[in-house]
């Protein structure tokens, strides 16, 4: 089986099951989409992987002439073939890359809200096999409730029962974050199908990633079970249903400090941002989708205006909405430093600068990979900064971001990491 990742229509033209079954007519072949939400197939790979059309009837986002699966159907479609998207060798060979990038970038936590993708007992067992090794980082998981509900035989109660007991599976290195679930919203920014007020500019239609009714029904399971929620969406119509169901619940259930995070927000409005704050909603970004995608969707998709502004991290400073920076990698390089560095200038893959009224300081970026990071987990107490009576985690740079030209912040030697007090450096094996 030969996968294939970073496929985008916008740079690589169209694709379908016949145009794979052709290139490759006696090998099972799957082209992976640039944001991994979408996935391309050949007939061997159909017959390898067992799967007939019948087992995505009702499904929107199947096209099984084209052999294309998209959000949902991705979600669909990823369990059924997981023996052979995890295969074991492979896998672990990539996590064990994985270790080897953390280190060098002098990260100390990282967090997957999202788990798992697939398989829960195989992609746990093989993480708990690499972090065995104990390397200089700590990895927490918020467990996948949109995953789960299929996992758990089409059940947001079972789901919400496995996430209270995952605690379980902790271990000194690995921790289940209990009351914490991710759910989806609209689709990919990467592949266009976040959900857009205006609609695109060439005819792309975005897409709901979990249906609509299913979608709120979660809400209210797990927000009536004290759960802190995190929301992948991405457009501002995305957004808007968010923040409609999030009134809804504040008006119901009232409550404090619930810290409700949405992720990656693409492209939100100024009326949007002020309605988060009033809601108590915070946000987790992701700035590289300026820097990798502006130019291209300038072009095709969003327009300029849209796809210059987007991520406008400044209009959450300017209402004291915490946020935090992550790179979704491999959506972005695992490289903490880069994203803030892109917050922090705006500048696009062409060297455009744009939308500069929207640059956040050195200060504000430098918490979103440190303090304000750790409050997204809710672990501001324990990690973040440094500061007596937290774990002595924390990076040594060679430079100070404060003082050298913003432009060359991304460039700044990592020289290391001390985690939990012991120095770790980033350039040993």
């Amino acid at each position: 089986m030969l996968f294939i990742w970073g496929y985008h229509q916008l740079w690589h033209g169209d694709l379908n099951r016949d145009i794979l079954t052709k290139i490759s007519p006696d090998k099972a072949v799957a082209i992976i989409h640039r944001s991994f939400h979408e996935l391309y197939v050949n007939d061997k790979a159909i017959e390898l992987f067992k799967i007939k059309e019948e087992d995505f009837a009702g499904n929107p986002q199947v096209d099984w002439k084209k052999g294309h699966f998209f959000e949902g159907g991705w979600f669909a479609l990823v369990p059924k073939i997981a023996p052979q998207l995890l295969n074991p060798r492979r896998y672990r060979k990539g996590l064990a890359d994985m270790t080897t990038m953390v280190k060098q970038k002098g990260i100390t936590t990282i967090a997957e809200p999202g788990f798992p993708s697939s398989s829960f007992d195989m992609e746990y067992a093989m993480l708990k096999e690499e972090m065995a090794k104990n390397p200089p980082y700590e990895i927490y998981n918020i467990l996948n409730g949109t995953q789960l509900y299929g996992m758990e035989g089409k059940s947001n109660e079972k789901a919400s029962e496995f996430i209270e007991a995952s605690p379980k599976y902790n271990t000194d290195n690995i921790f289940m974050l209990p009351k914490q679930v991710k759910l989806f919203a609209d689709g990919a920014i990467y592949s266009l199908a976040m959900k857009m007020k205006q609609g695109y500019t060439d005819g792309f239609k975005g897409q709901w990633i979990t249906p609509l009714v299913l979608f709120e029904d979660q809400m209210n399971i797990y927000w009536d079970k004290g759960y802190k929620i995190h929301i992948h969406v991405n457009g501002d119509l995305g957004v808007e249903r968010c923040l409609d169901v999030t009134r809804k619940l504040m008006a119901r259930n009232p409550r404090k400090n619930h810290r409700m995070t949405y992720h990656h927000l693409g492209y939100f409005t100024d009326d949007q941002a002020d309605e988060m704050k009033r809601l108590g909603v915070e946000a987790s970004v992701n700035p590289y989708y300026l820097w990798a995608l502006a130019d291209k969707y300038s072009e095709h998709g969003l327009g300029p205006d849209r796809a210059q502004n987007m991520v406008h991290m400044k209009s959450l400073v300017d209402r004291d909405i915490p946020f935090s920076l992550h790179s979704d990698f491999g959506m972005a390089p695992l490289q903490p430093m880069t994203l803030a560095w892109t917050a922090i200038n705006r500048m696009t893959s062409k060297h455009t600068l744009v939308s500069q009224d929207q640059r956040v300081s050195v200060f504000d970026a430098m918490k979103g990979i440190t303090i304000t990071a750790a409050r997204t987990l809710e672990l501001e107490d324990k990690i973040g900064s440094i500061k007596e009576g937290k774990t002595a985690n924390f990076t040594i740079l060679a430079e100070n971001p404060f003082k050298v030209d913003p432009m060359h912040i991304k460039d700044i030697k990592i020289i290391g990491s001390v985690f939990r007090g012991t120095f770790n450096s980033a350039t040993a094996n």
